[in-house]
């Protein structure tokens, strides 16, 4: 008697978590880390398709974290949670706060003209993320703040 095939199936969400060292060279290590998750052969139908874009935002988003906040003070530590279920992939990464709320993008872009936007160093994490995400947001916790965005794991298998 042979046992059926198995499917994993990602019915119910799983998280995954970790915490790194709140330095520049962990942006890497945290950017790898969710580039071996959502290449495991466990990871959902999509998720290979949206490692590209969920690394680049990963990044800037921990970026920020040790430029804006505690986390990049030494030893600052900054947490990056991954939630995958069948269709999303949310990425959120926990600080351990500043004395600044993350600015939505069209809020930041009002205050200089398009041209200052495009010739500065900096400042285009949230606007890339903004772009990229099907969602993003932040909330205060009580040890820092959190920033999130999810990805559609079937946006282009719709196109």
């Amino acid at each position: 008697m042979s046992l059926p095939e198995i499917t994993p199936s990602f019915s119910l969400p799983r998280t995954y978590s970790t915490t790194f060292a709140g330095l520049p060279g962990q942006v890497a290590a945290a950017r790898a880390w969710l580039d071996h998750l959502l290449a495991r052969p466990t990871a959902p139908p999509g998720a290979a398709r949206a490692r590209p874009t969920a690394c680049l935002l990963l990044s800037e988003l921990a970026t920020n974290t040790l430029r804006h906040t505690a986390s990049g003070a030494p030893g600052g530590l900054f947490s990056v949670i991954a939630t995958l279920d069948a269709s999303h992939l949310r990425i959120s990464v926990h600080d351990q706060g500043g004395p600044n709320t993350p600015t939505p993008p069209a809020t930041a872009l009002h205050h200089h003209s398009a041209d200052q936007a495009l010739l500065s160093c900096s400042g285009r994490g949230l606007l890339l993320v903004a772009s990229l995400a099907a969602a993003w947001d932040t909330r205060p916790t009580p040890t820092g703040r959190t920033v999130w965005f999810e990805l559609d794991l079937t946006a282009d298998a719709r196109r």
